[in-house]
């Protein structure tokens, strides 16, 4: 992950300024050689990286963006994912052109709408028979997930709370997004990553950000890697933490 990362650094600061870009290089290359995977220096790491490009003058990727660069770092045409969240379909539509058409996209949703709305979108870039949309809460994937996938899923998103532009009242919730996020574990091969984006400012949204941090800090480090993206001058913006299956 740390190599993916840094390679899209290096994409997103073509002006940076001499200086600064060794200072960066140091710092990528000074953990590697250490083999560093806690999650602390991760962090700490991350937050260097942002203050280099918040110095150079530059814009902040969105978390939403971010997790899309991490996901296209881990997913090659014929991989198969999961948009556990489809909501309007902006990610299910990212990862249905990620795959190719000899790749698969699964996709769930509790709300029919958001699924019409997915389709149409799909539909309308010709993309629709990449994608399996299933009227369902991201809890019951491994059910719908063929088992001769196990351990073959290339990437898992989720952007957790409600559906913009639809009843704020049905949301995800801690403990169904928890049993999700320990099945989608279970799926992932060596190098498949996990990106999940969560919101504090809805009803229940806090509880769902800590259970999903907690879920996170107790993840084995010498199976995964894990790194927590936010803006650290104001808590209650939205997280995203991004899971790596380390291979084995």
């Amino acid at each position: 992950m740390l190599q993916r990362l840094e390679t899209y650094l290096v994409r997103l600061t073509p002006e940076v300024d001499l200086n600064r870009a060794k200072a960066l290089h140091c710092i990528c290359i000074s953990l590697h050689e250490n083999g560093s995977r806690t999650k602390d220096d991760l962090g700490i790491y991350c937050r260097i990286v942002l203050l280099i490009m918040s110095a150079s003058g530059m814009q902040l990727p969105t978390l939403l963006s971010m997790a899309q660069k991490i996901v296209g770092g881990a997913v090659v045409a014929g991989s198969t994912v999961v948009d556990c969240t489809v909501g309007n379909g902006k990610d299910t539509l990212f990862l249905a052109r990620l795959v190719g058409p000899k790749g698969t996209v699964f996709g769930f949703d509790v709300q029919k709408v958001a699924l019409e709305r997915t389709r149409a979108r799909l539909v309308k870039v010709g993309l629709a028979e990449r994608v399996r949309l299933t009227l369902a809460g991201h809890e019951e994937l491994e059910v719908h997930i063929p088992d001769g996938l196990v351990g073959r899923i290339s990437a898992c998103m989720f952007n957790l709370g409600y559906l913009p532009g639809a009843k704020r009242r049905v949301t995800t919730h801690a403990q169904s997004t928890v049993r999700a996020l320990s099945s989608c574990v279970n799926l992932l091969a060596d190098g498949g990553v996990v990106t999940i984006v969560t919101y504090s400012g809805h009803p229940g949204g806090r509880e769902e950000h800590e259970a999903v941090r907690a879920w996170c800090t107790d993840l084995p480090v010498e199976q995964y890697s894990v790194i927590e993206y936010g803006y650290a001058n104001n808590a209650g913006t939205p997280r995203l933490f991004a899971v790596e299956k380390v291979a084995s």
